[in-house]
């Protein structure tokens, strides 16, 4: 570590500064928090750079659903399209730098992902949307942004430290190119100090390839009923394409409209009743993940007259009584899920749809133009 930079001083004169180890990791740690300017944003995405807003440093990462934390990250930042960035700081003599962090960061993401939810996030922010990316923003947008990505697995992990080692280079290019939904950086931070001691930082991205900014480039997919229905027979089986086409037709029956999402590796429907005055509320979502075909209650969407904690307490217990499953009370602002073999008794089933109808003749009669 022996790198030398010169500042020119306004007296025209050159100070040498020496790259410097940090004092510790924590030192890093703590300049990164302080200075989110330091994730190099532009050279992210030199299009559109990259504006953050810190979630929390030292964020939980459960292991289960409804757990408590089995790890802690070291920085969760989200950006300008909502799409979560997890940074795990380690310093270029940590030998783990090598050996365990991308395991590390495997693990964070994968159960992120998985069992993160968007009131988890809101709950750890403090920050404002508005002073970090312009008074444009839609927050309920951007909230829903969030947790659709994370739902879809599309985050950003960044491997941040003085200096990442070649074969950590290696592996993050690798897996950089391979990943489509997600992106996997480096990020070093050099620090150099001059003799009375000022600084300067230098953040330099890597495994920003043009082969992974290609892999990354690749279309959304358009998906549509059949195409919808062949994915969620292929994750599911037989059972679960009939029941999903009667969902489809069920909810249609009551005046609601299919939303079929744009995911790259499976497809979703979201069920939608739009209101006379234009207003509209998501109450029922369908998607297959991994091994499963999940169903989800869209409590985190539902509009007046469920839009109040004790109407979606109410609607919980009611939920809980058809289903014969639990809906944890943290997870009324956001969108529980259970598995579609659930709903194979159809006595569940249609005790279900007669819920879902009233509640749409509820929300009619709310929102009517009078």
């Amino acid at each position: 570590m022996n790198d030398t930079i010169f500042l020119n001083t306004d007296e025209g004169e050159l100070t040498e500064l020496k790259e410097t180890l940090y004092d510790s990791e924590d030192n890093l740690q703590e300049l990164i928090e302080k200075n989110p300017i330091l994730l190099a944003g532009s050279q992210i995405n030199p299009e559109i750079p990259r504006k953050w807003i810190l979630i929390s440093r030292e964020m939980g990462v459960p292991d289960h659903e409804n757990g408590t934390a089995c790890w802690y990250l070291d920085h969760l930042f989200i950006d300008q399209d909502g799409i979560p960035t997890l940074v795990e700081v380690k310093r270029s003599t940590d030998t783990r730098i090598r050996r365990e962090v991308v395991g590390q960061m495997l693990d964070y993401a994968a159960n992120a992902s998985a069992y993160w939810t968007i009131s988890d996030i809101q709950s750890s922010f403090d920050g404002d949307l508005k002073s970090a990316f312009g008074e444009e923003v839609q927050e309920e947008l951007y909230w829903e942004n969030v947790s659709s990505n994370l739902k879809l697995g599309k985050l950003r992990l960044i491997f941040a430290a003085d200096t990442i080692p070649e074969n950590l280079r290696r592996i993050i290019e690798f897996l950089n190119n391979q990943m489509q939904n997600s992106e996997v950086l480096g990020l070093e931070i050099k620090q150099y100090m001059s003799q009375n001691n000022q600084q300067i930082f230098v953040p330099k991205i890597i495994g920003r390839t043009l082969q992974a900014v290609e892999t990354k480039k690749a279309p959304a997919k358009s998906w549509d009923y059949d195409s919808f229905l062949q994915d969620v027979q292929r994750v599911g089986n037989d059972e679960a394409r009939i029941l999903t086409e009667r969902i489809i037709k069920d909810f249609k029956a009551l005046g609601c409209r299919i939303w079929y999402g744009k995911g790259r590796t499976h497809g979703s429907i979201i069920i939608v009743y739009d209101a006379e005055n234009g207003k509209s509320t998501q109450l029922f979502g369908v998607y297959p993940w991994t091994k499963h075909v999940l169903c989800e209650l869209e409590f985190q969407y539902f509009k007046e007259p469920y839009n109040s904690k004790e109407a979606k307490v109410v609607l919980k217990q009611r939920f809980e009584h058809i289903l014969g499953i639990s809906v944890p009370e943290n997870r009324l602002n956001g969108r529980p899920s259970f598995k579609i073999d659930v709903l194979y008794l159809s006595d569940r089933y249609n005790q279900l749809i007669a819920l879902y109808k009233e509640m749409v003749e509820n929300f009619k009669t709310t929102n009517m133009i009078l």
